[in-house]
């Protein structure tokens, strides 16, 4: 992992580098941070997560846009991420780094608990899309499990299993959608007759489960059910905002920083630096967002900090995820450009 000043040089650089080049986020920046001093993370400015969906932030011209990413919008509106191809080629480069350490290095059969239509479209990616197609690089074929009808692809289940019952495969989908679909089976153990446990990855759509109480104890209960008791299941965070620096969850159920990416949590009034445990909205720090101003934001999310090593073997800081903090408790930094 790089070095703290090595990773510190780079973000403040980056920084710089998106006042130069996006005029929208400049003007933020000079309202919110007037007499800012960026020599540090933690003096690092940032931008809330939805300002993403309210301003169109990118440093890059309308030209050099390769592609526009999506949020899921559960509220009604959607953050715009726009990329140029270099930003889009190093967001890919991080998730093969990042998902070697799960995946390995050879290419697996995935199993996608989606719709096959909700990739078609090759100029603009939701988060679910940008999930598949990001993790489709370990995989060595896709198959569906839900037909474009939403409907449970018996068919695709059977094909799948005769072609790769003595293979490793991988699992990938949205948690709430992976919720829904299997709650939908009657019967336990839907993928029966393999000779390998699965390894699933899912991560996103937690609010709505949230919402019904639903928590990863549960989610994992009906992994267990569904799919196999020795199924691997690892759930990981990340936002599209910030596409490519992902967090996947250790044996002791923590995130932890990666080569990528640095966080801080914030006080939900001031916004000063907590310590150690104290509970605060999530700052996710990335060198990856190049052509849109990225690097920084204040998530919606609630979590807290842990340093020292974890048992899990990993050192260094981790942190966990506690849910979503109320609208109204954002607010406060953002209010003043709104």
């Amino acid at each position: 992992m790089k070095t703290d000043s090595t990773f510190t040089r780079e973000i403040i650089n980056l920084t710089n580098h998106h006042i130069n080049n996006c005029k929208e986020y400049a003007l933020i920046i000079n309202t919110l941070f007037p007499d800012h001093k960026f020599n540090s993370i933690e003096n690092l400015p940032y931008l809330p997560v939805r300002f993403f969906k309210e301003f169109d932030l990118k440093s890059v011209s309308d030209f050099e846009v390769f592609k526009i990413m999506l949020s899921s919008g559960t509220n009604g509106l959607q953050s715009k991420i726009y990329l140029d191809k270099e930003n889009a080629k190093n967001q890919s480069k991080a998730l093969i780094s990042l998902g070697k350490t799960i995946l390995g290095s050879e290419r697996m059969p995935m199993f996608v608990i989606d719709k096959p239509s909700i990739i078609k479209n090759r100029n603009k990616f939701s988060a679910r899309v940008a999930g598949i197609n990001g993790f489709r690089i370990f995989s060595k074929e896709l198959i569906f499990i839900l037909n474009d009808n939403g409907e449970i692809d018996k068919n695709a289940i059977l094909k799948f299993r005769e072609s790769y019952k003595d293979n490793r495969f991988f699992i990938f989908g949205f948690t709430s959608i992976i919720w829904e679909t299997l709650s939908k089976f009657k019967k336990d153990k839907i993928l029966r007759g393999f000779d390998k446990a699965p390894i699933l990855i899912h991560g996103g759509g937690w609010k709505k489960l949230e919402n019904k109480n639903i928590t990863n104890d549960d989610f994992k209960e009906l992994i267990r059910r569904k799919i196999s008791s020795s199924c691997m299941v690892k759930n990981y965070y990340g936002m599209i905002e910030q596409t490519g620096s992902i967090f996947f969850e250790c044996s002791q159920g923590y995130f932890h920083e990666t080569e990528y990416s640095r966080i801080l949590i914030r006080n939900l009034n001031n916004f000063k630096i907590e310590p150690d445990g104290k509970v605060g909205l999530i700052q996710l720090i990335s060198t990856i967002p190049t052509s849109y101003p990225g690097h920084s934001i204040l998530t919606e999310d609630l979590g807290s900090i842990k340093t020292g090593n974890c048992l899990c073997g990993n050192t260094g800081k981790r942190f966990n995820v506690i849910g979503r903090a109320k609208t109204a408790e954002i607010r406060g930094c953002s209010d003043a450009v709104v």
